[in-house]
Parts: C-alpha cells; sequence; structure tokens
C-alpha cells in the first residue's frame, strides 16, 4: 500500500511542478511583453516618425505635405515653399509607402537661430495673424521677425508654422 501511494505522490508532485514551471514561463512572457509595451509606449513622437516609413501633413482642405525631416519639436516640409511646423500643431498621417523622415538632432530653437544666422526672410503664421519679414532673433521662448511696419514677437506656443521665403537651413538636415 505504501508503494501506490508514494507513487501517486510522485504523480501529484510532479504535476505540481510542472504547474509551477508552466505558471512562471507565463509570468515571464508577460513580464517581457508588459516591458516591451512600455518601451512602445515610452517613444517620443519624433522618434516615432522617423522610424515609421513616409509621414504626411495633413493640412486644411484635405491637401498633404509630405515630411523630409523630424526635429526633436517641429517637422521640416522640404519643397518649393520650405515650412517649419512645431509638432504640437500638425496632424501627421502614416504612409504604407515612401521613406521616412530624416532625424535632425536639433530643436525648433536650435532651427530658428540657425535662421537667424542665415539672414532668413520667413513668415512666421500665429491663430490670429502672420509677420512677413528677416527673422532677427531666436529667443529661449519667442522669435522676433523685422517686418517693414517694425519689429513683432511671437511665442514658440503660438507659432503654428514658418515659411522660408528666402534662406534656410543648412546644417543639420
Amino acid at each position: 500500500m505504501t508503494g501506490v501511494t508514494d507513487r501517486g505522490l510522485d504523480k501529484l508532485l510532479l504535476g505540481l511542478g510542472a504547474q509551477l514551471e508552466a505558471a512562471e514561463r507565463r509570468a515571464e512572457e508577460e513580464a517581457a511583453n508588459d516591458l516591451a509595451l512600455s518601451l512602445a509606449q515610452d517613444s517620443v513622437l519624433a522618434d516615432a516618425l522617423s522610424r515609421a516609413g513616409a509621414a504626411t501633413v495633413l493640412v486644411e482642405g484635405g491637401g498633404r505635405l509630405t515630411v523630409t525631416g523630424v526635429g526633436s519639436d517641429f517637422l521640416w516640409i522640404d519643397g518649393p515653399r520650405p515650412r517649419i511646423l512645431p509638432l504640437s500643431q500638425a496632424v501627421v498621417r502614416l504612409e504604407e509607402r515612401g521613406r521616412p523622415p530624416a532625424r535632425w538632432h536639433m530643436s525648433l530653437l536650435e532651427a530658428c537661430r540657425q535662421l537667424v544666422r542665415a539672414g532668413a526672410i520667413v513668415e512666421v503664421t500665429c491663430n490670429f495673424g502672420s509677420a512677413i519679414g528677416k527673422l532677427n532673433r531666436a529667443a529661449r521662448d519667442f522669435v522676433a521677425v523685422l517686418t517693414e511696419q517694425g519689429p513683432v514677437v511671437a511665442p514658440y506656443t503660438a507659432i503654428q508654422g514658418i515659411r522660408l521665403i528666402r534662406g534656410g537651413l543648412t546644417d543639420g538636415l
């Protein structure tokens, strides 16, 4: 009778051991999946856009502009009317085909300072209007444009876009 009980106990212990191993594997897989999900959720928009493939910005009237560069907090739209768009102001569509935008390691502030150094003529657009002239200052929280009517300042948080009329970005592109 002891042999049967020992065999039954051995079977029970083996079964419990297998269940424990399976539970540990599931826990490890769940932890790995949670870590992968956390890492994916923790990416920043600029990195996600530069890895996702082609990207276009949706504009009023149903048009789209192709994103050619992504800075830490802005998008670069190349072409006959180059533009800088703050990431906070853009709605971006990820396209199935096409090249991903280049990743630039500069901020909007750094890009604006480069435009100041280049003597760029720009149109800065905000919610309630725009200013056309020479970009002559890129301070920590605002830009200044010398217009024909005099200097105009705009905080970065109000800028919807900067269109380059003459001059441009040369480094970091």
